[in-house]
C-alpha cells in the first residue's frame, strides 16, 4: 500500500477532522465496515451484508 493510501484510511474515520481518531469515531467507523449494506464496502467481502 502506498502511504498517500494508509494516510487516507486514517482521514477518513476522523470525522470531526481534528487529526486524530477517537473511540467514538473508531466504534463508528468499525461498525460501518462490518454492517456494510453494499457489496462494494470493505467489510461485505468479510461477513456479507447485514
Amino acid at each position: 500500500m502506498h502511504p498517500a493510501e494508509l494516510n487516507d484510511g486514517f482521514r477518513e474515520p476522523d470525522a470531526d477532522g481534528d487529526g486524530r481518531v477517537e473511540e467514538a469515531e473508531f466504534a463508528a467507523a468499525f461498525r460501518d465496515f462490518f454492517t456494510a449494506r453494499i457489496d462494494s464496502t470493505a467489510g461485505a467481502g468479510l461477513l456479507g451484508r447485514a
